[in-house]
């Protein structure tokens, strides 16, 4: 029983710094899970601490979110280096950008979001 309860803790340790880094970064658990790879469900459950994040997924969130991943496992202490970038903000961005078009099926509906993003960067 012993085990389980240092499990469920170092679950809810790892799921209490996901939530603060991505709080930090001005993400939502959507942005978060789409740029991750991972549905909002699994966000949600790993910062809740109901559930332990395998490896991989861990390594994904933490270079989403910009900061080594043994900040979120708790085996190392945040540095102020481990604070967003702007240049890496940016490329998470584009890259959340290029997933939510991608699953855009309408044609038409990707040629208009298109259209208005080449608008609004005065690209016409």
């Amino acid at each position: 029983m012993a085990k389980r309860s240092r499990i469920s803790a170092h679950a809810a340790g790892v799921g209490e710094r996901i939530r603060a880094a991505r709080v930090r970064r001005g993400m939502t658990e959507a942005e978060l899970a789409c740029a991750a790879g991972v549905t909002c469900r699994q966000v949600r459950s790993f910062e809740a601490g109901a559930s332990r994040i395998a490896t991989p997924r861990l390594k994904a969130v933490a270079a989403v979110l910009g900061i080594p991943e043994a900040v979120l496992r708790g085996d190392a202490v945040p540095t102020p280096a481990d604070g967003p970038d702007p240049e890496r903000r940016a490329e998470d961005e584009l890259a959340g950008l290029v997933a939510a078009y991608r699953s855009i099926k309408s044609l038409a509906v990707r040629r208009s979001v298109l259209r208005l993003i080449r608008a609004a960067a005065g690209d016409d």
